[in-house]
């Protein structure tokens, strides 16, 4: 149940005599029991004499009997349990690394009390240099102390503690040592033990001796390199056989005893003679295959390819070694014979011939290789100067580009800011032309109403603009009676006259545009500002190094470099104008139009640049004329609309190139957008009774006819987009939008007033063209309501005509619609009235 508390009795290991090995003068230790753990420090120790008497008298009955003091007692006792027993040499070895790593905590406390008293030292001498002599006292006396209690003995002590961890260090590695030349393992604590000595003496700067071991008995897979240094001076074994060596040497001595006369065997004399003669005779293989050549005996190949003659005994110099397609076996010298000799000999000579032609033909190679690769840097060399002032250069150009790109980067946004506020300027003008138009129709519309009353009186705002609609016609009058210029109705003038006050802050407006504009590059050499000049430069990159030229797609960005440069040109170039400027007449245009060519050359279609006037107006031109035409043109203003069409005719008749981009399909589209609104705000055509417009001299009949001869001159103004709009939108917007819509009303009520003039007009504005597509002896389909609307107007002449009396005016009136109707191709129309009323066509 309970174990009894152990006694402390000593044991002692005997051991053979033939297994006890020295222990290099150290005192033999004393093993515990395993179950007692006390310090290294407590084991009594056995007196030398006392332990050798013991080991004589003591009886070898076997190497585990245990003696004790207590043997009889301990025979007595109650068996003790089981223990694991461990040899006597683990149990030295278990003490000596419990002592070791005592020993080394011991020193490691010694060392860090030693450094914690240097700093404190070496703070005191900071403080104060007068208390260096008390304090180094102090800290010496405080250090002792520390060290007397680290060691735990007394001063009296420490001299006999010293000799014995030196003694015990000798013990350690002596029995390691030991260990090791017995050719035992060592224990897993005994190794790290070694180890960690090693590193402290490493850690601490001390000297290792490198202690000469003797070679172990038996290899220890615990032993490394590091642990036997000694060991790499012993031979190693080498198990590769030198053949070549020994039969040098078998030579070499059999050589010798033949130099020296001593008694050989002839025999062996034989056979070292026909060995030698097999390898002079065979001949040295250079791959897995060789062939064999036998030669006659006075000749023979050595090891090294050299010719050695048996006779004379001359060594000839290595030469190529003959090969033969032929695999003959060697043959003997007994059966060489002089026919095999030649032959040979013949093999040998046309094997070197075709090593002889091989050089030959390398050798032409290289010289051919010689000569193109001199003629190569004599072509190179020539090359140098150009290359270098090709160099410099393309140098010199990508610095100008770069230099070129960021003024304008720093300039466009200006540019564009300005020709934006000519363009808002513009805008804005058109804009107040339109609606006063359209309020002076509105007044007029008012004014001349039967039911004027009940829908209000004239005020003063009305007044003025009644005056100022006055005056501006009367100018306008004067003006055409000036300039003799007849067959002018009120109508077909378009009222885009400015007061004074608004023209004056209108040209200030304009003038400091211009005026912005032409000195915004006043702070830019001419080399980054004149068209000219920027052209003279990539001019010359094309004529001098064309290839890179083309290689760097200049022909494409051309276009987009010379664009904010062009704009700059037009910010006030007005499309509309009467007189506006031609744009092939500018010198932008003047300056392009032959930018890459010289006189002289032929030009290549395949050239990017023949692209580069059609890329600019496609960029720059066609965009500024569709915003021109959606915020300022006047479709109800001739001379706006002739000047306008002129240029995109101009453009779309010689650049055939842009007549089909998108660009120019936006400027269509928004030229149909501005007619309709035109055809929406603009027309309006009063209805009043026939009493009414037949009095020439009312201002109602005068409003009526004026705002007739407006739709007559709108429908005129559309046709004039022939050619440039689709002809299907063109008759929808002109004959369904107004002819049929407005004009056709208008014209019933007032059948003489100026009808036939009217009617000429409208014939005189269709496009001939159209009526190629009409059938025979028919007009085109749009066309057939008017030509409907002539004959049936005929038939009322000529009943008004009876009526009155006045026969011979009416019946000139029949025949011009007659002949109206003839150039409508309205022929069965015309058929008709000249069969009715007895005319000739």
């Amino acid at each position: 149940m309970f174990k009894k508390p152990k006694k402390n009795f000593r044991r002692r290991v005997v051991e053979d005599s033939d297994e006890e090995k020295p222990n290099d003068g150290a005192e033999p230790m004393d093993i515990e029991d395993q179950t007692d753990e006390a310090p290294a420090s407590e084991i009594p120790k056995i007196p030398k004499e006392k332990s050798k008497k013991s080991d004589q008298q003591t009886p070898k009955k076997s190497k585990n009997v245990l003696l004790s003091f207590d043997h009889d007692h301990e025979e007595e006792a109650e068996p003790e349990t089981f223990k694991v027993k461990k040899s006597s040499r683990s149990q030295k070895i278990a003490r000596q690394i419990k002592k070791e790593s005592k020993r080394e905590k011991e020193e490691n406390e010694i060392k860090r009390k030693e450094e914690e008293r240097l700093q404190k030292e070496l703070k005191e001498k900071r403080e104060s240099s007068g208390r260096r002599g008390r304090g180094r006292d102090r800290d010496n006396s405080d250090s002792e102390n520390d060290r007397r209690v680290r060691n735990g003995s007394d001063m009296d002590t420490s001299g006999s503690d010293s000799e014995k961890e030196e003694k015990e260090k000798k013990r350690t590695s002596h029995a390691f040592r030991g260990l090791l030349e017995r050719g035992e393992i060592p224990d897993a604590n005994l190794i790290h033990l070694a180890k960690k000595k090693r590193q402290q003496a490493r850690e601490q700067g001390d000297f290792i001796p490198l202690e000469e071991t003797k070679p172990v008995k038996s290899a220890s897979r615990l032993i490394r390199e590091d642990e036997h240094d000694a060991s790499s001076d012993e031979e190693r074994v080498s198990f590769s056989a030198n053949v070549q060596a020994q039969e040098r040497a078998l030579i070499r001595d059999r050589f010798l005893a033949v130099e020296h006369g001593s008694d050989v065997d002839s025999d062996q004399e034989n056979d070292w003679e026909a060995q030698q003669i097999k390898k002079a005779v065979s001949i040295p293989q250079t791959g897995a295959q060789t062939d064999k050549v036998s030669v006659p005996d006075q000749y023979f190949y050595n090891q090294t390819g050299s010719v050695f003659s048996s006779t004379t005994g001359y060594i000839e110099p290595p030469s190529v070694v003959p090969t033969s397609s032929r695999k003959t076996p060697p043959l003997k010298s007994e059966e060489i014979t002089l026919e095999q000799m030649k032959a040979t000999l013949k093999d040998r000579l046309m094997s070197l011939g075709q090593v002889h032609r091989a050089h030959i033909l390398e050798k032409d190679r290289i010289d051919g290789d010689k000569e193109t690769n001199v003629k190569t840097a004599i072509e190179l060399e020539g090359k140098v100067s150009s290359l270098e002032e090709q160099y410099k250069f393309f140098q010199e150009m990508r610095g100008y580009v770069r230099d070129l790109v960021e003024c304008l980067d720093e300039k466009v946004p200006q540019i564009y800011e300005l020709e934006s506020n000519y363009f808002t300027l513009m805008r804005e003008r058109a804009e107040k032309l339109v609606k006063r138009r359209q309020q002076d129709i509105t007044d007029q519309s008012t004014d001349y109403n039967p039911n004027k009353s009940k829908i209000g009186q004239f005020n003063d705002e009305k007044h003025r603009r009644l005056a100022e609609r006055e005056a501006r016609r009367s100018r306008r009058r004067r003006a055409r009676e000036s300039k003799l210029k007849p067959g002018h109705y009120d109508g077909l003038s378009t009222d885009d006259e400015e007061n004074q006050s608004d023209l004056a802050k209108f040209n200030m407006e304009r003038d400091r545009i211009l005026s912005e504009s032409s000195t915004l590059f006043d702070d830019v050499v001419d080399d980054f500002s004149r068209i000219r000049r920027i052209k003279g430069r990539f001019e010359q990159w094309k004529f001098q190094h064309g290839e890179s030229y083309r290689e760097a797609y200049i022909g494409l960005c051309l276009p987009k470099l010379y664009m904010p440069l062009i704009r700059l040109h037009l910010i006030t170039w007005n499309p509309l104008e009467v007189r506006c400027a031609d744009f092939e007449r500018m010198p932008w245009f003047q300056t392009l139009m032959f930018y890459g060519f010289k006189e002289g050359d032929a030009i290549d279609p395949n050239d990017a640049d023949v692209k580069l006037l059609p890329s600019v107006i496609e960029k720059v031109l066609l965009p500024k004329l569709t915003a021109y035409i959606e915020s300022v043109w006047d479709p109800l203003s001739s001379s706006e609309t002739r000047s306008l069409v002129a240029i995109v005719k101009k453009i779309t008749a010689e650049y055939p190139l842009v007549a089909d981009c998108k660009n120019m399909l936006m400027l269509g589209m928004a030229a149909v957008d501005r007619i309709k609104r035109s055809l929406d705000g603009d027309v309006f055509i009063p209805l009043y009774p026939k009493s009414v417009v037949d009095n020439k001299s009312s201002p109602a009949s005068m409003f009526f006819h004026r705002q007739l001869w407006s739709c007559i001159k709108l429908f005129t103004n559309i046709l004039m987009w022939d050619t440039v709009l689709s002809a299907t939108i063109l008759r929808d917007l002109a004959f369904g939008g107004l002819l049929n819509r407005y004009i056709l009303l208008g014209l019933g009520n007032s059948v003489y007033a100026q009808f036939i003039l009217k009617c000429q007009m409208i014939c005189v504005a269709i496009p001939k063209s159209w009526f190629a597509e009409a059938p025979d002896e028919s007009t085109i389909k749009p066309l057939e309501n008017f030509c409907r609307f002539l004959a049936s107007t005929a038939s009322v002449i000529d009943k008004d005509i009876g009526m009155e009396g006045d026969k011979r005016d009416g019946r000139d009136t029949i025949k011009q619609i007659t002949k109206l109707l003839v150039n409508l191709h309205s022929m069965d129309n015309a058929m008709n009235l000249a069969n009715q009323f007895s005319l000739k066509l």
